[in-house]
């Protein structure tokens, strides 16, 4: 019998590429090629601005679009739940999304400029797959928090685009959600450059029978941490279970 165990997470109005990655699926004794789908990582125009420099000292994963009209600054500010930084051009700080407050780990850093880039991130200390709830697998909290800091704006989002600020050598990144009763096997290319390995979940994961716990404050929601190059080998099957997504962040060689 066939079972869908694997779910590639594809965000909206991104610009897809092909990758594959060779799985096993269920109790089948050959291994399949499945046709993966990468999302391109792509260095916003505002990056090469020397005062935004700040990025690259604290944002890891981000989420950006540039609007086609400029932003009323005072009209943004009732986006923010904290206020870090505010000129005539730009404020940063951050704000809960919806579904997610209460829960003040999971608060999202945002960036907006009255050019009309709107950018919203997390820390470069946090996990890309933080992004990720296993309770909402059909968009990223970063990605919600685009949408929702565009509508109060009084904008919609034309596009939407990733980048990782710590890895600018990295041009994908894939997403892999799974059901706690269907464990999977996944195996690596080794001509892959595999610049982080992370995962998000709901408790722990197990990989090739060894538990690996994450991050979680008590009260806080859902779970995650990082994989070790040993937990997550290139060119080796490795065996995954629990109810989690793994990220991987990489450059095709």
């Amino acid at each position: 019998m066939k079972v869908k165990i694997v779910k590639v997470f594809l965000p909206l109005s991104i610009v897809l590429l092909a990758l594959t990655f060779t799985i096993w699926q269920g109790n089948s004794e050959q291994p399949k090629k499945a046709g993966w789908m990468g999302i391109s990582l792509i260095k916003p125009a505002f990056a090469q601005d020397p005062n935004a420099s700040f990025f690259e000292d604290e944002a890891g994963m981000v989420v950006y679009t540039l609007l086609d009209k400029k932003i009323d600054l005072k009209r943004a500010e009732s986006v923010f739940k904290a206020i870090e930084k505010e000129t005539d051009k730009y404020i940063i700080g951050s704000f809960s999304v919806s579904g997610f407050k209460g829960y003040s780990k999971e608060d999202v850093h945002l960036f907006v400029h009255t050019d009309g880039w709107v950018v919203v991130y997390y820390l470069k200390q946090d996990p890309t797959a933080k992004m990720i709830s296993m309770q909402n697998l059909g968009s990223t909290k970063l990605n919600m928090g685009l949408t929702e800091a565009c509508s109060t704006i009084g904008a919609t989002v034309p596009y939407v685009r990733y980048y990782h600020f710590q890895y600018p050598d990295a041009d994908k990144f894939i997403v892999l959600a799974k059901s706690q009763s269907q464990p999977f096997r996944i195996m690596m290319p080794i001509s892959f450059v595999i610049y982080e390995r992370s995962w998000s979940g709901s408790g722990s994961i197990n990989v090739d029978n060894k538990s690996i716990s994450g991050s979680s404050d008590s009260g806080q929601f859902g779970t995650y941490g990082l994989l070790s190059t040993a937990d997550l080998k290139p060119d080796d099957f490795h065996n995954v279970s629990g109810n989690c997504a793994l990220v991987l962040v990489y450059r095709e060689s």
